[in-house]
């Protein structure tokens, strides 16, 4: 396995993470706040892990870019 593959691996496990912190966050908004919309919901989700989310995708771009195929 080289080292690009090995990068996408670590990377696709974060993102798994990722989404379970967001089933996690929905669950904790959704149970504090009972009438709030779908909307309110995914806007309060996306703040929260905006920044982790910008950091996993630049990490993308880098391992496609690192590996050639771009």
């Amino acid at each position: 396995m080289t080292a690009p593959e090995i990068r996408w691996i670590e990377n696709d496990m974060k993102v798994e993470m990722m989404v379970l912190k967001m089933k996690k966050l929905r669950k904790e908004y959704a149970e504090k706040n009972p009438n709030a919309s779908m909307e309110k919901i995914e806007n309060y989700v996306n703040r929260k892990l905006k920044h982790e989310a910008d950091m996993l995708l630049k990490e993308q771009f880098s391992i496609i870019s690192d590996s050639g195929l771009f």
